[in-house]
């Protein structure tokens, strides 16, 4: 999951090189932004992640590491829902 998340981030952003600790204000990563990464993901994973839970994760992720995470653990309550 980790790969393709940050597979998605780099071609998002036109970079090659993004990590776990890249920071989203060093992406200037806008809300624009925000929601086509979250389109993506969710084709990419095939998973559904509603605008309430995205903006609760987005107000706590500052780094590429955090979205990964909430990513993750949304995936799974997906899954047990």
């Amino acid at each position: 999951m980790k790969e393709k998340i940050l597979s998605i981030i780099n071609e998002q952003f036109g970079i090659d090189n993004a990590t776990e600790a890249t920071r989203f204000d060093d992406l200037r990563c806008d809300s624009l932004d925000a929601i086509e990464l979250l389109m993506a993901i969710e084709d990419e994973m095939e998973i559904s992640i509603s605008d309430e839970e995205f903006e609760r994760e987005a107000d706590r992720g500052k780094t590429v590491g955090d979205l990964i995470a909430a990513v993750q653990r949304l995936a799974q309550d997906t899954k047990e829902a």
